[in-house]
C-alpha cells in the first residue's frame, strides 16, 4: 500500500534555502489563522504528529535566477527553492522561531555566551540560528537567510527590519501584508510570554520540540519544466483564498513570459515584470495605508474595471470573469486558434442570487462586454498596470481626503469637505465615478470637482435617505459614466446636469408658484410616521447622526470653530449617548420637568420627546444615567455633591448646537417646536428641497 511521506520543520530546513517569488501574494494570515496555528501547537501531546499542510517547491537550477547574496550557497550546491504553495505556514513558522530566539535572549540567563532552548535536544540559540534562520559567508557581512523574500518584494525590507531585527533604512513602506507580519510577531511574543509565566523554561522547550519535530509537511518538489504560474493559481485556492487582485498579478506576470522573443526581448520581458511588481507594491501600500481601515482589494479592482473597461451588469463577479477569462488570457498573447463552441450550451444552475438591475440592460451591451479577441501587446499590459497603480492612490484618497500624504495635497479644501460628507453619508455606488473624477483632477484635466461632489451628496441624501429608493437605483447609469468621464467622452458639467435631472424627478410643480418645484415628501413622512408608531420617532431615524452633524456644521460656519468630531459622535459605547433627548424620555413625578409636560397627555408627550427639535448632538459622550437631569444641570453641568467634582460638562461648554440650546431659560413644547421649525428650515435649505409651510409643519409631528 502506498504511503505518503511527511517531513518535519527540522527536515524541511535541513541544508535548504527557500525564497518567495514575485508572483506570490504577501503574508495574509490574520488573527484567526494565527490562533488556529497556536492552538494546534498547544494541543499536541507526546510524540503525536500534526499534518500542517503541503509545501510545494521548485528548485532553481539556473544561476542567473539566483540573488547575488545567495550565489555562494548555490555554488556550494545548496538547493535553493521557490515556494509555490505553503508560504503562509512557512512564514509563520519562521516568525515564531525568530520571536522565540529573541524571547529566550531577553528572559534567560546566558551560559558561556549562549542560551539553552532545549536541553533534551542539546539545542542552543546559536544552534537554532544556524539550523533555521541564517548563515554567513566568511568574507561577507550580509546574512543569507534560509527563508526570505526576493529583494524586489514589497515585504523584503520590512521583514528584515521587524522580524529579523536588522538595522535598515527607517523609511519603509507599509501595507496590509506588512501589518499582518507585525501582528504575527506581536501575537507570538504575547503568547510566548503567557506560556513562560505558566510553565517556565520547560514550556518553551516543549513548544520548540513540537514546532520543529511534530509539525509535518507533505513536501512536493515540482519539476523545473512545470508551468509554475498555472500551478500557483490552482494550488492557492485552498486555505485563505487568494483575492482576485492577487490572482491577476500572477496572471499578468505569466503573460509576460509568453511573448515571443521577436515581439519582446528578454530585457523587455523583465522590465515589464518589474513594472507589474512595482505597481502591485504601490497598490497594496495604498490599500493598507490607513491601518485603522484597510481597503478591500477586490472592491478596488472591480471599481477600476468600471473606470477602465466597458461596464456590463450581469453578476457581481462579471469584472473578474472579464479580466481573467476574456481580457488577460493566453490566447490574446499568442493568438492561438479559438476553441469551437458551436452547438454547445451550458445549463444554468438554480441560484438565489439576485441580479441587481435598476434598468433594462440590452443583450448587445452584455455581449460587447464579454467579447475580447484583440491581441494583447506589451503596451496594453503596461498601460493597464500603470493606470491601476495611479487609480489606487485616488481610490485611497476617496476614502481618506484629509490624509497628510503630499501626494494628495492637490485637492481644494472644499473638495475635501464634500468628499468627507459623502463618505459619512454612505457613498454607495458612486465611488468609481468619484475616483475617476479624482484621477482627472490629479492629471490636471479638470480644475475643481466640488460641484460634482455637492450634487452627488444631494442625490444620495434625497434619493436614498429621504425618498427611500432602492440602493442600486440608477447604479448602471452612473457606473457607465465613470468610464465616459475618465475617457473624456463626457465632462463634469454634463454629469452634474444629469444628477440634477435625476433629483428633479423626485420633485413636483408648485400649485401656487409657477416655475417652482417642491420635493415630494410623502415617502419620508410615511417613514417617520412609522418610526413614531413602532419605535422612537426621529430618534430611530437612521440618518439622525448625519443630519444633526450637518446642522451643527451650519452653525459652526458662523463661528469657524469645530466642536464636534464625527468619529466620536457615531461611536457606540455601553451606557453612553452622543445624541440626547433634552426633555428626558422618562419624567418622574418629582422631576423639575413636570412643569414642561403637565398639560400633555402621554401620546403628546411621546411625540414631543422624540421630535426633531428635542434631539441634541453632544460634543462629548455622556453617561445615559444623567439623561433625566434638570434643564439647569444639563445647561451648566453637574457636580458631585460630596467633593464638587464635575460629572459632566454642560451645554454651555459643548457643541455649537448645545450652546444654542443653552441660551434658552426653559425647555418646554414651545422651545422644542421652535427649534424643530428651525431645523426643518435647515433641511429644506441645505438640500434645496423648497418645502412648503404645510410640508414643514407635517415634519414637526405636532399632535
Amino acid at each position: 500500500m502506498a504511503k505518503i511521506q511527511t517531513e518535519s520543520v527540522h527536515q524541511i530546513f535541513n541544508k535548504s534555502i527557500y525564497r518567495i517569488p514575485d508572483y506570490q501574494r504577501g503574508y495574509a494570515w490574520q488573527t484567526r489563522q494565527l490562533k488556529d496555528f497556536w492552538d494546534d501547537l498547544q494541543n499536541l501531546n507526546g510524540d503525536n504528529k500534526h499534518f500542517t499542510g503541503q509545501l510545494s517547491i521548485r528548485q532553481i537550477e539556473d544561476a542567473s535566477q539566483v540573488q547575488h547574496n545567495d550565489l555562494w550557497q548555490f555554488q556550494k550546491s545548496t538547493p535553493i527553492f521557490d515556494v509555490l504553495d505553503g508560504q503562509q505556514r512557512l512564514t509563520t513558522i519562521v516568525i515564531l522561531i525568530q520571536v522565540l530566539v529573541n524571547f529566550v535572549k531577553e528572559k534567560y540567563e546566558p551560559i558561556d555566551g549562549d542560551y539553552w532552548i532545549s536541553r533534551e535536544q542539546s539545542t542552543t540559540v546559536n544552534d537554532v540560528i544556524n539550523d533555521y534562520l541564517y548563515t554567513k559567508h566568511r568574507l561577507q557581512m550580509k546574512r543569507t537567510y534560509f527563508f526570505d523574500y526576493y529583494e524586489d518584494n514589497p515585504s523584503y525590507r520590512f521583514f528584515h527590519k521587524e522580524i529579523y531585527g536588522e538595522e535598515t533604512e527607517s523609511n519603509i513602506q507599509e501595507s496590509f501584508y506588512t501589518h499582518n507580519l507585525f501582528n504575527a510577531k506581536k501575537f507570538f511574543y504575547n503568547n510566548l510570554s503567557s506560556l513562560y509565566e505558566r510553565e517556565g523554561e520547560n514550556g518553551i522547550e516543549v513548544l520548540f520540540g513540537k514546532l520543529t519535530t511534530s509539525l509535518q509537511f507533505i513536501r512536493y518538489e515540482i519539476d523545473s519544466n512545470f508551468d509554475v504560474f498555472v500551478a500557483f493559481e490552482t494550488m492557492n485556492n485552498r486555505g485563505k483564498p487568494l483575492s482576485n487582485l492577487e490572482i491577476l498579478k500572477n496572471r499578468l506576470i505569466y503573460l509576460t513570459t509568453l511573448f515571443s522573443d521577436d515581439v519582446l526581448s528578454s530585457v523587455g520581458k523583465q522590465e515589464l515584470r518589474e513594472s507589474i511588481n512595482d505597481s502591485w507594491k504601490e497598490i497594496y501600500q495604498n490599500l493598507g495605508k490607513n491601518k485603522e481601515s484597510v481597503l478591500s482589494d477586490n472592491d478596488f479592482l472591480r471599481a477600476h474595471w468600471i473606470i477602465y473597461f466597458t461596464y456590463s451588469r450581469k453578476r457581481g463577479n462579471d469584472y473578474i470573469d472579464y479580466l481573467l477569462n476574456k481580457k488577460f488570457v493566453t490566447t490574446n498573447i499568442n493568438q492561438s486558434p479559438k476553441v469551437t463552441l458551436d452547438g454547445i450550451s451550458d445549463l444554468a444552475e438554480l441560484s438565489d442570487d439576485l441580479i441587481e438591475v435598476d434598468e433594462v440592460v440590452s443583450e448587445s451591451e452584455i455581449d460587447s462586454a464579454g467579447i475580447n479577441n484583440e491581441k494583447l501587446t506589451r503596451d496594453d499590459i503596461k498601460n493597464y498596470v500603470d493606470n491601476l497603480k495611479r487609480a489606487s492612490s485616488m481610490w485611497f484618497l476617496s476614502y481618506n481626503p484629509w490624509h497628510p500624504d503630499n501626494t494628495y495635497q492637490f485637492l481644494l479644501e472644499s473638495e475635501k469637505i464634500w468628499l468627507d460628507r459623502i463618505n459619512r453619508l454612505g457613498i454607495n455606488y458612486f465611488r468609481p465615478l468619484v475616483t475617476a473624477a479624482l484621477m482627472l483632477r490629479f492629471e490636471r484635466k479638470v480644475n475643481d470637482i466640488t460641484d460634482l461632489l455637492k450634487e452627488i451628496e444631494r442625490w444620495l441624501f434625497i434619493s436614498f435617505h429621504l425618498s427611500g429608493q432602492r440602493s442600486n437605483t440608477k447604479s448602471s447609469q452612473y457606473n457607465k459614466l465613470a468610464k465616459e468621464l475618465y475617457s473624456q467622452e463626457t465632462n463634469i458639467t454634463k454629469v452634474i446636469e444629469l444628477l440634477k435631472n435625476d433629483i428633479d424627478e423626485l420633485f413636483i410643480d408648485s400649485e401656487t408658484d409657477p416655475g417652482l418645484r417642491h420635493y415630494r415628501l410623502n415617502n419620508f413622512i410615511d417613514l417617520i410616521e412609522k418610526k413614531f408608531r413602532y419605535e422612537l420617532g426621529y430618534y430611530s431615524w437612521r440618518d439622525r447622526h448625519y443630519f444633526l452633524f450637518e446642522y451643527e456644521a451650519s452653525i459652526r460656519e458662523e463661528e469657524n470653530e469645530k466642536k464636534l468630531d464625527w468619529q466620536d459622535f457615531v461611536k457606540v459605547e455601553k451606557d453612553k449617548v452622543t445624541i440626547e433627548h433634552i426633555l428626558p424620555q422618562t419624567v418622574t413625578s418629582d422631576s423639575t420637568w413636570q412643569s414642561a409636560i403637565s398639560t400633555l397627555n402621554s401620546s403628546q408627550q411621546f411625540y414631543l420627546t422624540h421630535s426633531l427639535g428635542n434631539l441634541l448632538a453632544l460634543s462629548r459622550s455622556k453617561n445615559s444615567k444623567f439623561s433625566n437631569d434638570s434643564f439647569e444641570d444639563k445647561k451648566n453641568g453637574r457636580y458631585r455633591e460630596s467633593d464638587d467634582k464635575l460629572l459632566y460638562r454642560g451645554y454651555s461648554h459643548g457643541s455649537h448646537s448645545e450652546i444654542e440650546v443653552s441660551k434658552n431659560s426653559q425647555w418646554t413644547s414651545e422651545e422644542i417646536y421652535a427649534r424643530g421649525k428651525k431645523m426643518v428650515d435647515f433641511l429644506s435649505d441645505r438640500w434645496e428641497l423648497n418645502l412648503t409651510d404645510e410640508q414643514k409643519e407635517k415634519l414637526l409631528f405636532k399632535i
